[in-house]
């Protein structure tokens, strides 16, 4: 979405002094509010905060107009800030940034941008990121997790026992195939030499019901392979995997720090709750030391999900009850999350049949690291020169 080609602004009244908070999370969602928009902003006057849009000249100002202000008055129904709360805190650390680090690794071919929210990576930061993988199956071993292999295909099936699409449809890719038809085939053979193979028509004209998506998440296939069966009374080993993971944002989508294709290493927890919560508790403090160990600024911080419109209070709740913390990162301008503990009580084993020998309630609990934003963030604040990089790095990359 252009922001610079714009028409005439347009103030949304029912956006004036909302939280900030609130108003990030209304901004990352007006991508999803159709074609019509050319451009939003933020703005600041008396000491409060605002929002305005831009409609394109060619579309229904009124009709765009009632869009945003639905889903601001959805988002903003009964919204709580809720407060920040650190518990691990590495913000003083002082470290200079590198903020051109990424134009040169993209001037050296290192990093490529072959399409939208897709990332090319090899030498240094590929180097990076498969060393700090390393480093992150070393803590999954300490807390006793298993290696597992995924697919990066999961069942529509999966998603739906835990309500997903309604809580997170803007990520959704789903997957298909040609119908399985030989006159199908040939119409699709045809297209292809009049230059017109994925045109749009393709997919309703062609194009198979998808069955399956790819996956958004580490976890879902450990659901899925748990799904329907008796656990050991403590849960078993926990899972660990890293797989290339899918979530499509829209023009949310920005450089290696939010990508619809990527990395993601997690551990998963299965389990009596203080058992899990307990697992969680050693990642933590795991990761804290490699925090240390890699000399970064960082720190912990409570958080939510980005749940979409009709679901968002949600977030509220998962906020309200610690059930989601981030390790956060500096940027030359904000920060990023880069890993995120999650505590998912029973919601996840009832949704997919999971239980305990005896009877007792099975909780599960994960940790997720997104690998290519780790690799961007600490590329920022250690920049590109790998002689310079903490000792544990130079050592994990002999």
């Amino acid at each position: 979405m252009s922001r610079t080609r714009t028409t005439c602004w347009k103030r949304i009244d029912c956006a004036d002094g909302l939280p900030k908070s609130l108003l990030r999370e209304i901004l990352s969602r007006l991508h999803y509010c159709g074609e019509d928009l050319s451009g939003y902003r933020l703005i600041e006057a008396a000491g409060a905060s605002g929002l305005e849009i831009a409609v394109r000249a060619e579309k229904d100002e009124e009709a765009a107009i009632r869009t945003v202000v639905d889903l601001v008055s959805t988002l903003a129904s009964g919204y709580v800030e809720p407060p920040t709360r650190i518990t691990f805190d590495r913000r003083d650390r002082g470290n200079p940034l590198f903020p051109q680090v990424i134009d040169e690794l993209l001037a050296s071919g290192e990093i490529q941008f072959p399409g939208p929210g897709r990332a090319t990576l090899r030498g240094r930061p590929l180097r990076l990121r498969d060393a700090i993988d390393r480093l992150l199956l070393r803590i999954a071993s300490e807390v006793g997790a298993e290696p597992q292999g995924y697919p990066t295909l999961l069942s529509i099936e999966a998603l739906e026992r835990c309500d997903y699409f309604a809580s997170f449809p803007q990520y959704i890719t789903f997957a298909t195939h040609l119908r399985e038809d030989l006159g199908t085939l040939r119409a699709f053979v045809d297209r292809v030499r009049s230059g017109r193979a994925a045109d749009e028509s393709t997919s309703t004209a062609l194009a198979a019901a998808p069955e399956e998506v790819l996956s958004p998440t580490v976890c879902f296939h450990c659901f899925e392979q748990a799904q329907d069966s008796i656990l050991p009374a403590d849960g078993g080993a926990p899972r660990t995997a890293i797989n290339r993971c899918y979530r499509y944002e829209a023009g949310n989508l920005s450089g290696l720090e939010r990508l619809w294709d990527f990395s993601m290493r997690e551990i998963v927890f299965f389990g009596p709750a203080e058992r899990v919560q307990g697992g969680l508790a050693k990642t933590r403090d795991a990761t804290e030391g490699l925090v240390d160990r890699l000399e970064l600024e960082a720190w912990i911080e409570n958080a939510h999900d980005a749940f979409f419109i009709d679901d968002f209070k949600k977030a509220g709740f998962q906020a309200a009850f610690d059930l989601k913390h981030e390790l956060r990162m500096p940027l030359p301008a904000g920060s990023l999350s880069v890993a995120s503990w999650n505590v998912h009580n029973d919601f996840f084993t009832r949704a997919y049949g999971v239980s305990l020998e005896g009877g007792a309630r099975a909780s599960s609990g994960c940790l997720g690291f997104g690998l290519e934003r780790f690799v961007h963030a600490f590329l920022i604040q250690k920049g590109a020169d790998p002689d310079r990089w903490p000792a544990v790095l130079r050592e994990e990359l002999r």
